[in-house]
């Protein structure tokens, strides 16, 4: 290509128009410039290369890495759907374990709590009982002291002096057969 454009230069040189816009400076100015260029590569050619070099070892290290990030991310998330899984099937079975324990406990308190209740019916009836058996006898010897303070004074009011004797002796027969 930079020939072409030296053909090119030294064809519109040639017609020796003054001020041409193809001189032979131009010319000159075009072969320093692609002597500069050649230059410049042979002098630079193996930095560059080095430097293209490291750089693209340096992007495929990193590509590389990023597919092992990405192939171990990809991994982890699995391992997480997985888990996830898992812990969801445990939270199930745990919510379902606790809610039998929770039914065999409330049943099991119910039937605790019948049972006191039973026992403290019983016992209530019992202490009830002997309540009503102390407070007979209480009645009967109250009721046995009035009838028997009341008999004593009727009988001071109406027993005789003959009646008195007549009792005497049919309590001392009633003895005496007793014997």
């Amino acid at each position: 290509m930079a020939w072409d454009i030296i053909a090119i230069a030294a064809a519109f040189g040639s017609t020796g128009a003054e001020g041409s816009f193809f001189s032979i400076n131009l010319i000159w100015s075009v072969l320093n410039f692609l002597i500069f260029i050649a230059l410049l590569y042979l002098l630079t050619r193996r930095q560059v290369r080095e430097l293209f070099m490291t750089r693209r070892n340096h992007l495929a290290k990193a590509i590389e890495e990023g597919q092992k990030q990405k192939e171990e991310a990809e991994r982890l998330y699995e391992e997480a759907l997985r888990r996830k899984e898992t812990l969801e099937e445990e939270i199930k079975s745990i919510v379902d374990a606790t809610s039998r324990d929770a039914e065999v406990m409330a049943q099991r308190i119910i039937n605790n709590a019948e049972a006191l209740a039973e026992k403290v019916r019983k016992e209530s009836v019992r202490l009830a009982e002997g309540e009503v058996s102390r407070v007979k006898r209480v009645l009967v010897e109250e009721v046995s002291h009035i009838v028997e303070k009341r008999a004593r004074e009727i009988l001071q009011e109406h027993l005789r002096p003959e009646d008195h004797e007549r009792l005497a002796f049919k309590v001392i027969e009633e003895l005496e057969e007793g014997k």
